[in-house]
C-alpha cells in the first residue's frame, strides 16, 4: 500500500448502526449513488441522514471511509458532494 492509498474499511453492520432517521441501512446504497451522474440526490439524502443539523450519529463515523473512497475518485461524479459532506463533518466535530 502507497502512503496516499486508503485501506478498505472493515465490514460493517449497517443495520445495527443509526442516524438522524433510524437504521442506518440505506447509507451504503446512498453514498455509492455518489459514483453516478445524478449524485445530487444522494448527497441531501446523506445530509439529512448521517448529518442531521449538524448531528453526528455512529453511521456517520462509519461513513467516513467510504465518503474518502469516493473523494478520492476522480471518475466519480459526486466527488464534491462526498468533499462536501466531510466538510460538514469537520465543522460538526469543530463545533463540540
Amino acid at each position: 500500500m502507497h502512503g496516499r492509498d486508503v485501506a478498505p474499511p472493515p465490514p460493517t453492520d449497517w443495520s445495527e448502526l443509526v442516524h438522524a432517521r433510524g437504521p442506518a441501512a440505506d447509507t451504503p446504497g446512498l453514498i455509492e449513488r455518489l459514483r453516478e451522474d445524478c449524485w445530487e440526490e444522494a448527497a441531501a439524502e446523506l445530509f439529512g441522514s448521517i448529518l442531521h443539523e449538524g448531528g453526528v450519529y455512529p453511521a456517520t463515523v462509519a461513513a467516513l471511509p467510504l465518503l474518502v473512497r469516493v473523494a478520492r475518485s476522480p471518475d466519480a461524479p459526486g466527488r464534491i458532494g462526498s468533499l462536501r459532506l466531510l466538510r460538514a463533518y469537520l465543522e460538526a466535530v469543530a463545533a463540540g
